[in-house]
């Protein structure tokens, strides 16, 4: 059986509107193994599962996977017990929940995840440690994301103004490293090649899918166009799809849609 891997922004909606689709979606996926998984660590599973269901989606909470889950979890797993953070206050919650302590006196790591806005103290103070030598951590690397028609600036954008300021690259992660279908292949007990990836950007999304041995499927409805397909010729999506529509259309036969 085939598992499921989705990415959310861009992919299930863009910003506050859910694209066409994307219930039809969840619905053909009742009763397979799949999971959400999005780069933005803005906000908890809880509240995705709520921002779901107010675009008429029904999605539990424990199918919903968040860059900032993951990032806690694994500076958990190095033994780091005490952070700088730059994030929203619901990824301040997720890591104060796990155990971690947050603190501007003598942090083990930064972690920038998502926020706006962010005070130029917060940026400062970050760099402040970084130069020290103190771990750079980040929840993702997207430097935009889709909002409604338009896209605003994302993690990576802040990420590489820190880069810039004081020389140090961060660790990223989120996608495209390999931590989101390593979660996935533990969750599923299946390796890389049971897994579709769905998503939107080419080169977080695919690549992430491609490095890891997974079929991948990329929509044109978030920040991959097909022009940017010609700029990056090394990372080849399996298939490529206008919408929501199209993919189900392909992926799913007619006896085993929703009508």
């Amino acid at each position: 059986m085939r598992a499921y891997v989705l990415d959310m922004d861009g992919t299930l909606y863009r910003g506050n509107d859910p694209l066409d689709g994307g219930q039809r979606l969840l619905e053909c996926l009742s009763g397979l193994p799949y999971l959400l998984m999005t780069n933005c660590p803005l906000h908890s599973p809880i509240s995705l599962s709520q921002k779901l269901l107010k675009m008429g989606m029904r999605v539990e909470p424990n199918k919903i996977v968040t860059s900032g889950q993951l990032a806690i979890t694994s500076l958990k797993k190095k033994g780091i017990s005490k952070i700088f953070l730059i994030g929203s206050t619901e990824l301040e919650q997720l890591a104060e929940k796990a155990g971690l302590v947050i603190s501007e006196d003598s942090p083990q790591a930064v972690l920038v995840g998502y926020t706006n806005p962010v005070s130029s103290f917060h940026l400062d103070a970050a760099a402040a440690h970084i130069r020290k030598g103190v771990a750079f951590y980040c929840t993702n690397m997207d430097m935009t994301i889709p909002d409604g028609p338009s896209f605003i600036p994302h993690t990576g954008s802040l990420v590489k103004l820190l880069e810039e300021q004081t020389g140090k690259k961060a660790i990223n992660i989120g996608k495209p490293s390999s931590n989101f279908l390593s979660y996935a292949c533990e969750q599923f007990q299946c390796t890389p090649d049971r897994i579709c990836l769905i998503g939107d950007n080419l080169e977080t999304d695919i690549l992430m899918g491609q490095q890891f041995g997974c079929t991948t499927y990329l929509l044109l409805t978030g920040v991959t166009s097909q022009e940017d397909l010609c700029k990056n010729p090394a990372i080849r999506p399996s298939r490529i799809f206008q919408d929501l529509m199209e993919l189900i259309t392909y992926e799913f036969p007619k006896e085993n849609r929703v009508e």
